[in-house]
């Protein structure tokens, strides 16, 4: 069966983290940096482990698809949805952080709140891969 991967390490402990920060640019930039290939990889091997689930069972079972679905489409949100934030904090220069702290802030927050969404979507791909197990 397809292996979904689940999230919330970053949701839940991550992003307080760095907004508890006293500096939180360099934080969010280091929290980025670690887990971009991290992510990259565990939404390419569930998407990949779904399609490869369905089609080695022979099966009309969507459920395969289902996983392999919702593990794409974390990728899909991260694009849609963060990718905008996460060029924003980007382009915010060191110089200028501690002027541009509040809107720092505010754009660490809309990222976390996106980050939930990433979440929520792994959460949903990993119950639809414990039904496939135990069914």
């Amino acid at each position: 069966p397809p292996r979904s991967t689940l999230f919330p390490y970053t949701t839940l402990f991550r992003s307080p983290s760095v907004l508890a920060s006293n500096d939180p640019l360099p934080a969010w930039r280091e929290t980025y940096n670690c887990g971009k290939r991290l992510a990259l990889t565990s939404i390419g091997f569930s998407t990949l482990s779904g399609i490869k689930s369905y089609l080695d069972a022979g099966s009309t079972d969507p459920r395969y698809l289902v996983v392999a679905g919702l593990s794409a489409s974390v990728g899909a949100w991260t694009g849609i949805f963060m990718a905008g934030v996460n060029n924003k904090l980007f382009a915010i220069e060191d110089a200028d952080k501690t002027k541009s702290d509040c809107r720092i802030r505010k754009l660490i927050l809309e990222w976390s709140g996106y980050q939930w969404g990433r979440t929520a979507l792994s959460i949903a791909a990993f119950l639809v891969d414990v039904w496939i197990i135990y069914s």
